[in-house]
């Protein structure tokens, strides 16, 4: 389809435009109960795992565990291994959250029986030329239907890729923790710690995602 509307290129007001007018505005949070439920486990894996391995690493290099005090590389490495440990359950929910998007592009599951039985009926004999095309009801139905026919490994499609991507998560709290020390430098006590903390963040993930694109 021409996301664009017209001349074969696509950007993002298009398809934005596309999606608005072919499924509406409840187009746009198609696969978002992944992210919603995936996303709480994940981010525990990514805190707890980056703790647990600071405090390991500063313990086995003599640093102490107090991650204020622990040089940055540390920080690095630990967030790297964070990264590692969390693909697994990132890759799983983005794969179910892609097919729930790609969906209009998708033979519904009653075509696709219909289509293995050699009956090619067509989607006008399934409803009428508009009925829309729908092979999952949710990312959830989307995972148990493609574990059950295709087998536990399909959902992790794309693992190495994404762990590519992930393993900057050392990027992001070494630099977090780079840039938060260095704004809070002489300025310990001072009342803006949570200001400098947002930036640290927002400077440590604007590059983070400079790197990844």
């Amino acid at each position: 389809a021409d996301a664009a509307g017209g001349g074969g290129k696509a950007n993002a007001r298009g398809m934005l435009a596309q999606t608005l007018r072919t499924e509406g505005i409840l187009g746009l949070a198609k696969g978002i109960e992944t992210p919603l439920i995936g996303n709480v486990p994940v981010q525990a894996i990514v805190f707890g795992t980056y703790g647990a391995l600071l405090r390991r690493i500063g313990a086995y290099y003599g640093d102490g565990q107090n991650g204020e005090e622990q040089p940055i590389w540390q920080h690095v490495l630990a967030g790297a291994g964070a990264g590692i440990f969390q693909t697994p359950a990132v890759t799983a929910a983005e794969y179910c959250k892609t097919q729930m998007q790609l969906q209009t592009e998708t033979k519904s599951r009653k075509e696709l029986k219909l289509s293995k039985g050699g009956a090619g009926r067509s989607t006008a004999a399934l409803g009428g030329a508009g009925a829309p095309k729908v092979l999952y009801s949710s990312s959830i139905d989307c995972a148990s239907y493609v574990i059950r026919h295709h087998g536990v490994a399909a959902v992790f499609r794309g693992l190495s890729i994404t762990l590519i991507r992930d393993v900057t998560y050392g990027q992001w709290f070494g630099q977090y923790e780079w840039t938060k020390r260095l704004l809070m430098r002489g300025k310990e006590e001072s009342p803006m710690f949570p200001i400098y903390s947002a930036m640290a963040g927002g400077a440590a993930g604007g590059c983070g995602w400079i790197i990844i694109f």
